[in-house]
């Protein structure tokens, strides 16, 4: 379970990186955010009965979570530092 959520975390700060570039940097801090909220919330609701099993349900959004933190470690530096006005001596 942890693994999957790493190794997406790996995926998530590469293309969050590349991508903030080009769409904005706000934005995609926004998406991250979602998708780190949709990825815990879904890998909760798993009961049995549903036609798939555990051991692919929960790694599958454990994975979803990973690439929102993934893409959260380089926006929220970047984002935090737009957002403080500048330095006055």
């Amino acid at each position: 379970l942890s693994s999957s959520m790493l190794w997406a975390s790996l995926v998530g700060q590469l293309t969050f990186g590349i991508l903030a570039d080009r769409f904005g940097r706000k934005a995609l801090y926004v998406t991250t955010v979602a998708l780190i909220a949709a990825g815990s919330l879904l890998s909760s609701l798993y009961f049995p009965g549903m036609g798939i099993g555990p051991f692919v349900w929960v790694p599958l959004f454990r994975a979803v979570m990973g690439i929102g933190i993934g893409g959260e470690y380089p926006l929220s530096a970047s984002v935090a530092s737009e957002s403080v006005g500048p330095k006055t001596a």
